[in-house]
């Protein structure tokens, strides 16, 4: 019984793990697009087209 117990909350810890790493590479991977897209508008253009790179960084 226990050994069942032990073993479903290893599995459940697991999931939690991998899904907060995910989640963290998905929010990171995110925020460097929105940089990359800032960037590339702030090289580029005028405000209004720095924010619409954010924003389709964003996407």
């Amino acid at each position: 019984m226990t050994a069942l117990v032990s073993a479903m909350l290893g599995l459940l810890w697991t999931s939690v793990a991998v899904a907060a790493l995910l989640g963290l590479c998905l929010l990171f991977g995110d925020v460097r697009m929105a940089m990359r897209g800032w960037l590339a508008g702030a090289v580029v253009g005028p405000p209004g087209g720095r924010w619409r790179a954010v924003r389709a960084g964003r996407q």
